[in-house]
């Protein structure tokens, strides 16, 4: 499972490590642990997060307020504009910021990217591209969990 595979890399990334010089220990943390930013004196973490599809649903892992491993002014404000305002325009100029403030400040090691999917048999639609009662398109994937408001069923 995903317990077994973060064993894993994590061992994988001790030895990479040692082998230029960085002492590392691997400790494993119980489930239910509490947020990175609670975490004492852990350097690294092996976590699986960040997948929302709008990048405010990441303003709770950025956010200093929110508990952030990486407490960041600068990035603090680009999230804030970015949530204030509805205008397309506007929120792609303040979510460059908060990658270009990602990419300079480099809080994370990207290891990976998981793609989440949804298998139904084929009698099964309204996964892939489901909209909202009022009819606009809503995201198909949040934290892996499929909107099922709009599936429906064939019949056979």
């Amino acid at each position: 499972g995903a317990r077994d595979a973060d064993r894993l890399v994590a061992q994988l990334l001790a030895e990479q490590w040692a082998a230029v010089g960085v002492e590392v220990t691997v400790t494993e943390l119980a489930d239910g642990t509490g947020d990175l930013g609670d975490l004492g004196d852990l350097h690294a973490v092996i976590e699986h997060r960040f997948d929302a599809p709008d990048p405010d649903g990441e303003y709770r892992w950025w956010h200093s307020s929110g508990g952030a491993v990486w407490g960041d002014a600068v990035l603090d404000a680009a999230l804030e504009q970015g949530r204030a305002t509805a205008d397309p325009d506007l929120r792609l100029e303040a979510y460059d910021a908060v990658q270009q403030r990602l990419a300079e400040g480099l809080p994370y090691l990207w290891l990976l990217h998981d793609r989440s999917a949804v298998v139904a048999r084929a009698e099964v639609g309204g996964l892939a591209d489901p909209t909202l009662p009022d009819g606009t398109p809503a995201l198909p994937l949040v934290r892996g969990v499929p909107w099922l408001a709009g599936a429906w069923l064939a019949a056979r």
